[in-house]
């Protein structure tokens, strides 16, 4: 069979229409493997539905970006709508949604190329992907679990060279490096945490 388009784009909901797709892994990888095995993009162009008054609605959303991003492989993601709820409610209030979509939206930029990373805590998700033209790497850390995760990047450059952010129920995208001690960083419960590096590891 010939696919003719360049980019296929699908949205991420039930078969309501309305709430969010649990965005499975085995959902993602099958969709992915339909459209990758033509060379083609996937998007995924529309989604909303995540409860942004809680974390734990801003921790769904970051996990469904991690899966469409890890096993689909999606080359765009985008929400909804940006203001009147979800991401920027009625009152122009940023919600848990914006501030755990900074750590993607912001730091994964078009032209990036993800890279391998793996993690051997099933509570750690982990994302890597390389700016070729900035010299630069984004990291993307979710801790599901209840206890900080201690974590050693092979390669990363000092860390004079890395930003991080972090966002948990108490810090919203903030600045921090006090999570990096002897070597490894120490990514908190319960939190999204992004390593913006400046140099160019060879592997990671």
């Amino acid at each position: 069979a010939t696919l003719f388009t360049d980019i296929v784009a699908i949205h991420n909901y039930r078969g309501d229409g309305v709430n969010p797709a649990d965005s499975s892994p085995t959902r993602w990888k099958k969709t992915a493997d339909l459209v990758l095995k033509h060379d083609k993009e996937m998007w995924m162009t529309e989604t909303s539905g995540y409860d942004p008054t809680s974390f734990d609605g801003g921790m769904k959303l970051a996990k469904s970006i991690y899966n469409s991003l890890y096993y689909g492989q999606v080359s765009a993601w985008v929400y909804w709508q940006m203001s009147g709820k979800d991401l920027i409610d009625d009152a122009g209030e940023k919600t848990y949604l914006y501030f755990i979509s900074q750590h993607f939206y912001k730091h994964i930029r078009p032209g990036a190329e993800r890279i391998e990373i793996s993690s051997s805590n099933e509570n750690l998700l982990a994302l890597a992907f390389s700016h070729p033209a900035e010299h630069q790497q984004t990291l993307v850390f979710i801790n599901e679990g209840h206890t900080p995760i201690d974590v050693s990047i092979d390669g990363l450059p000092a860390t004079h060279n890395v930003e991080v952010r972090v966002t948990s129920k108490d810090l919203l995208y903030q600045q921090s490096n006090g999570l990096y001690q002897n070597g490894r960083y120490l990514i908190p419960e319960e939190s999204i945490v992004t390593l913006i590096s400046n140099d160019n590891p060879e592997n990671l």
